[in-house]
């Protein structure tokens, strides 16, 4: 009797959100030498995007939205959003904002040579006309 060949179970790949396009542009890959040492605070990252993804909405969809939006993200030892959490009442804008941050990727952050995930806010500015940026800190004086 011939005993049939197991074939190769492929892995099963589950793609809640899409690929990024900033794949492979962050040049802070892990290295085995950093030791990842638990989680720090840090506050907005926007100063610390390597490749931006702003959310794609629909202003007619949405009605007339302007303003500054949060999102608090947590983002691991090479810079990669592993989780996002938006506080606003608008779900389709919420979702798109969740798609573009969990595909923005950071400048890891590094503390006595050891990476860390770190925890903080990305913050988008909504136009009026439809237009979205990560918001830019004005200096005064």
């Amino acid at each position: 009797m011939q005993v049939p060949e197991k074939q190769k179970d492929e892995p099963k790949t589950f793609e809640l959100y899409p690929v990024s396009p900033c794949e492979g542009t962050n040049s802070y890959e892990y290295r085995r030498e950093w030791k990842a040492k638990g989680t720090i605070s840090v506050g907005v990252l926007n100063a610390r995007v390597l490749c931006e993804i702003l959310p794609e909405f629909s202003q007619t969809a949405e009605g007339n939205v302007s303003g500054i939006v949060k999102a608090d993200v947590l983002i691991d030892e090479t810079g990669k959003v592993l989780e996002v959490q938006v506080k606003n009442q608008l779900p389709l804008l919420q979702k798109a904002i969740v798609r573009a941050a969990r595909q923005t990727r950071f400048e890891p952050y590094m503390l006595r040579g050891d990476a860390h995930k770190a925890r903080g806010i990305i913050m988008y500015e909504f136009d009026s006309k439809g237009g979205v940026q990560l918001y830019k800190f004005k200096r005064s004086g």
